[in-house]
């Protein structure tokens, strides 16, 4: 699947990175409302030894400047989460990530979409369930815009 794709979307919408024994795990093995709701089993070991890791600006710079290289010459596009506010400001940290993302992809020549400006028409509680999650709306919203715009990607 890898060797035939020419086109890579990475979404990239926390600096949060959980580390056990040197490995990366998805964020959901360790989310104890995921693992509850859909009753799936992880090892005690990993739940009570994993550790959360915030990533810097400068390693985020440089896992997106090692993911371009190793798919070069395969295009990549870079997505940011919905740009939430709460209480009429906007999340810092999520901010502060999007702006970085926005900056790195416009130094290093990559496409970069912001679900924000693609999700602008809508107000902030149809697209999101809460400061985290799309509601059903905006994944079809979203899904819509995606296989558009890819469609079109030169």
């Amino acid at each position: 699947m890898f060797e035939k794709s020419d086109l890579f979307v990475i979404e990239i919408c926390s600096r949060k990175k959980y580390v056990h024994n040197g490995f990366y795990l998805f964020h959901e093995s360790v989310d104890p409302d995921y693992l509850s709701k859909n009753k799936v089993k992880v090892p005690e070991d990993i739940l009570k030894k994993y550790k959360l890791e915030i990533q810097t600006d400068k390693e985020i710079l440089e896992d997106i400047k090692n993911i371009k290289k190793e798919l070069s010459p395969k295009k990549l596009i870079i997505v940011s989460h919905y740009n939430a506010t709460f209480n009429g400001k906007k999340l810092e940290s999520r901010n502060h990530l999007i702006n970085l993302l926005e900056k790195i992809c416009r130094k290093n020549d990559i496409t970069f979409i912001d679900q924000t400006q693609v999700l602008r028409d809508f107000k902030q509680e149809k697209i999101l369930k809460d400061l985290f999650h799309y509601t059903v709306f905006a994944r079809i919203k979203l899904r819509d815009y995606f296989k558009k715009f890819i469609k079109n990607y030169n």
